[in-house]
């Protein structure tokens, strides 16, 4: 799961902590002041029942993408521009404040609106077309009485594998509170990247390509990544190493570190020993490298074979119209030695007769 909200609380609680890490809003500014009195009216308010989605809550997103200070080139806040809450390295047009990001949207919008789309992809264009952040789907997912997913997750890491993994620069789903609610969450018996014997799941450098790319943690059948200089969409910013991520923790199922124990199912290292990889690359690259030297040489014995052909046969021809010119010149010179021989018998008898 990639920058989920799964936990209202924590969520809620990463705002200003992750703001303030990211210069966006100022310690004991006005702003702050504001965002910290709105903090305790929330605490309260999910305090009494959690809901997914908290009014009292929301406004402390909405102050920061608003008034918050934006990481952009310009040095005076421009009027009419906010924070995107999806990248707080870049800003947006006020209110989106994200919504137009990333810069491609406005053609895929166009692409999945075209008639011929809708009908490959079977969309009724009559009744429904594509928006990228569609109302009545939010409004769907903040059912007031719908309990978060937090309560959900331990249950499910009973019985299987699961990565979360966060972008360094998302602010609307950031790190920080998926980072808190692993820390606090009880699951597998153990609570966090405890591993029952007084140490935590050390927090490693993950490597792609021998360069360290973000931070990895691995613990009874969870697994969380930090991808570095990535927004809320990481595959966006890194689709290889996003590929990467997930081959690695679909493949790897036999991978188990000093801290890792096997009775609590599949546990995936995301920093596995590349000679895995390699004998994995052997066993399927050779067979397919030898097929592929098979039908390279069969093609080129069906070219030769074909063009010994046509040379044989070009061959016959040339020898059919010699023997038959042979044959014409032949007749020629047969018939010109009858006729010169008439000739002479001719002349011969002439001579007799004058005799």
């Amino acid at each position: 799961m990639g920058n989920a909200y799964i936990d209202p609380m924590t969520m809620y609680e990463s705002y200003l902590p992750f703001a303030l890490a990211n210069n966006l809003v100022k310690n004991n500014s006005a702003l702050y002041n504001d965002i910290t009195n709105q903090l305790r009216i929330c605490q309260r308010a999910l305090s009494k029942e959690a809901h997914v989605f908290e009014e009292e809550c929301e406004y402390i997103l909405r102050q920061i993408q608003e008034n918050g200070e934006m990481n952009n080139q310009n040095m005076i806040k421009e009027k009419g521009r906010c924070v995107n809450v999806y990248d707080v390295r870049l800003d947006d047009t006020w209110p989106h404040c994200g919504i137009n990001w990333p810069p491609e949207m406005k053609y895929l919008t166009l692409y999945l609106h075209r008639q011929d789309v809708m009908s490959h992809i079977h969309v009724d264009s009559k009744k429904s077309e594509w928006i990228e952040c569609a109302n009545s789907v939010f409004k769907t997912f903040q059912a007031y009485h719908s309990e978060p997913s937090i309560k959900l997750l331990p249950d499910l890491l009973q019985k299987i594998p699961i990565v979360l993994y966060s972008g360094e620069y998302d602010l609307t789903c950031n790190h920080f509170a998926t980072e808190k609610m692993i820390d606090s969450m009880t699951w597998n018996n153990q609570t966090g990247f405890d591993l029952r014997d007084g140490t935590s799941a050390p927090l490693v450098p993950w490597i792609v390509d021998d360069e360290p790319v973000g931070l990895s943690r691995t613990a009874r059948n969870l697994t969380y990544v930090l991808f570095y200089n990535a927004s809320h969409m990481v595959p966006y910013n890194y689709a290889y190493r996003s590929r990467t991520m997930l081959h690695e923790f679909m493949q790897l199922n036999s991978s188990f570190n000093a801290d890792q124990t096997a009775e609590y199912g599949t546990v995936v290292n995301m920093n596995q020993p590349k000679s895995r990889i390699d004998k994995r690359i052997i066993l399927i690259g050779l067979p397919s490298i030898i097929i592929i030297i098979a039908l390279v040489s069969l093609a080129w014995f069906v070219v030769w074979k074909q063009q010994q052909i046509g040379i044989h046969t070009l061959l016959s021809r040339i020898r059919e119209l010699w023997s038959h010119k042979c044959d014409v010149q032949l007749q020629q010179l047969v018939v010109s030695s009858v006729t010169n021989d008439a000739k002479e018998n001719v002349h011969a008898f002439g001579d007799t007769a004058l005799v």
